[in-house]
This record gives structure tokens, sequence and C-alpha cells, in this order.
């Protein structure tokens, strides 16, 4: 657990994350789970909600899908809140034969609302997850939550699709090309800057699908989602920590383990005036 991190002014106390001041605002950052406690009157908020990223598939697998994105603001009344911050999916196991599939990510949840944990990557002709953002495959495509994310892709034989992000979809794999993920969303790039999180400002990318050995391999979309990897002893990327991007997919060479998904994130900010 996180050592709790206090600002104080006036009558109020808001307690809870990782704080920072900037530009006439506090902002407190969960990247574990935590309780924000307010005392002394409500705060007037604005928060970030990023679940985890799913797990990719091994064995030339799909994509995982970035973890479900949203925003919301109100009045938020003195009392104990829990943050539950959801952790990333773990990725396929790897194999000689077959494919193992990953994992979907766990669902971040403050006050009520959830993101919902991003959806496990497939291969081998298996449905892959649904979650915040659907995970890849090959026959199908897993599916978004509407305004959390978007679907995974879908793919061929031996190629398959990238896992869903926030802002796009997966893209489908072709022969010999696994599908790239879907980008994620770079809207709260100002808070990712003053709290040192994201990957270069945005959240919620999708996770590469794999092909064979010596092909074109997928890419994570922004928002850190992992790489695909075909090489031996290169085992697929995983997605990036506190980003809620989606595990990549492996290749064919052992060991081929499938990317974890991105563990989420949680960022409540109000103005400092809110403490006079």
């Amino acid at each position: 657990m996180l050592p709790l991190m206090v600002i104080a002014g006036g009558s109020k106390l808001v307690v809870g994350g990782d704080v920072y001041r900037s530009g006439g605002y506090v902002y407190h950052k969960f990247t574990s789970t935590d309780t924000l406690r307010v005392l002394g009157g409500g705060i007037n908020a604005e928060w970030l909600v990023v679940a985890g990223g799913g797990g990719g598939a091994s064995n030339i697998g799909g994509g995982g899908g970035a973890g479900g994105m949203f925003d919301d603001s109100g009045i938020i009344s003195a009392g104990d809140y829990l943050v539950t911050v959801g952790a990333g999916g773990p990725g396929g196991a790897s194999q000689a034969g077959g494919s193992d599939p990953g994992t979907n990510g766990s669902d971040t949840i403050f006050n009520g609302g959830t993101a919902i944990g991003g959806g496990f990557g497939a291969a081998s002709g298996t449905q892959p997850g649904n979650g915040g953002s659907g995970g890849g495959g090959e026959a199908f495509a897993g599916s978004g939550t509407a305004g959390q994310g978007n679907d995974g892709g879908t793919g061929v034989s031996a190629a398959e699709g990238g896992g869903g992000g926030k802002t796009a979809v997966g893209a489908n794999a072709t022969s010999g090309v696994g599908g790239n993920g879907g980008d994620g969303s770079n809207a709260f790039a100002s808070w990712a800057t003053i709290t040192g999180s994201g990957d270069s400002g945005y959240f919620a990318g999708g996770g590469g699908g794999a092909t064979t050995s010596g092909s074109t391999q997928g890419t994570g979309g922004a928002g850190g989602g992992g790489d695909a990897k075909a090489g031996a002893g290169s085992p697929a990327q995983s997605g990036q920590t506190n980003t809620g991007g989606g595990g990549a997919g492996s290749g064919p060479l052992l060991p081929n383990p499938g990317g974890n998904g991105g563990s989420g994130i949680f960022i409540l900010r109000y103005p400092a005036g809110e403490l006079a």
C-alpha cells in the first residue's frame, strides 16, 4: 500500500494516493488499490479511470485489448472512498503446441463507476475476450464496451489480430502480417505529464497480434500496448504498467509466452481553491 499523502487547506482535508500540485489544481494519483478520504466538506472534482489491460495469447497469438477508460466529474462529499485499481491480465503460457489464451484484465472502480478490464487475446480460431476493449484473434474479434474502448481485430491462418484501444479498433491481420493494436487516448496528456504517468501522454492502447517467425509482427497501440515478438528468447512485450495497455501475442519459437496486460490507474483532480 502506498503511503498516505495529505493536501490540506482551511477546514478541508483530502488524503490518498500520490499528490501533485500544478496550474491551480491538485492531483491524486492511485496506482494500486487504496482509499481516498475527504474530510471537512465536499470537493468539486474530475477523475480519470483506466482498467487493467488484457493478456496476449502464446504461440502465434492475438493481442490483448486495452483496459476500459472513461472520465467523470462531480461533487465528492466528505467520506471514505475505496479506489480499486485493476491488475493487468496474465499472458498465455509458453508451450510447444497449440495456443494458450491470455486472461482478461481486472476492473478499476471508483464511486460506483467501473472501467472494465481489457479482453484477452486468442488464437487457433477461438473466441478472444470481450472487455473494456476486445482482444484480437484469428476467426473472431473480442468486443469492446461502448464509451470505454473498441473491438479487437481478426486475422487469417497463422496471423492474429491486434487488441482494441480506447480510440481505435485493433487492426486485422493479413498473411504474414500481425495486426497492430488500436491506439489509446491522449485526451489527458497534461494529467499524465503532471503525474508522471501514461505512455507519452496516452493511456489504454491495445496489444499487437503475432504471426509466424520471420514475418511482420503487430505493434502495440499508443497508450502502453505491447509489441508482438517472434524470435526465440524474445517473449511478447507486456502492456506498460499503469496505462491499461494490452499485452501482445507471441510468435511460435520457444519460449513464447504472451505478454501480460498493463495495470490500470486512477487520477482525481480538483481546483486548489476547493481547499480554502
